[in-house]
């Protein structure tokens, strides 16, 4: 099975400030109008590929900025509402490519990248599989997007393990830590700038979906 890989970046503390119960202000009732379209949109593509979530993305929506109790089982919904509450707090996104068995395929590399130095934490699976922030409540989801978190301070210490070890991988892994070294060249440069500038876009976001 493959899945297509996605990221964006900025300050999680903004998202995580549209989980209820709380009043919201001009800015982020203008983010959740955003979410609530791009919720619809996601539940008009899964109907039409017939696939019925039994909870609607729009509803999980609505539990997560009002604070309702989550429904168990509804965990693929409410990931999906999850990753529509990002979209407008964050930037636009970067497609990294389609990949086949992702679980399987960054594991085995990130098993390749130890061998060579590289710590666990910047191994693909500790930043593409850790799944939403804990505050956000969310059940286990059995299928559907898989979300993933990378501090945006550790892209430069990534960038630097990787190209170190790039050129002694097996050849089955090279293309895909290019990917990873030449993404996190941006976010570096994009994360100095930003601290200069006194912004905060500390994680970077991350979306499997098939």
């Amino acid at each position: 099975m493959s899945s297509v890989l996605r990221m964006t970046n900025g300050d999680m503390d903004d998202v995580l400030a549209m989980l209820g119960p709380a009043p919201l202000d001009d800015e982020q009732r203008r983010g959740l109008a955003y979410s609530e379209r791009a919720a619809a949109e996601v539940d008009g593509r899964l109907g039409h590929q017939g696939i019925d979530l039994g909870l609607s993305v729009r509803t999980a929506l609505e539990h997560l900025v009002t604070g309702d109790e989550r429904q168990e089982g509804e965990g693929t919904s409410y990931t999906y509402a999850f990753d529509c509450l990002v979209a407008p707090f964050f930037s636009d996104e970067y497609d990294l490519g389609v990949w086949s068995r992702p679980a399987r395929f960054f594991a085995q590399m990130g098993a390749e990248l130890r061998k060579l130095g590289v710590p666990d934490e910047l191994c693909p699976a500790s930043f593409l599989f850790t799944g939403p922030p804990v505050e956000a409540r969310i059940p286990h989801a059995p299928d559907g997007p898989v979300l993933g978190y990378l501090h945006s301070a550790k892209a430069e210490p990534l960038v630097k393990a990787y190209g170190a070890a790039v050129g002694r991988l097996p050849a089955d892994y090279q293309y895909a830590a290019k990917v990873f070294i030449e993404t996190m060249e941006v976010e570096v440069d994009a994360y100095e700038y930003g601290l200069k500038q006194g912004w905060n876009r500390s994680y970077n976001h991350f979306v499997l979906d098939g």
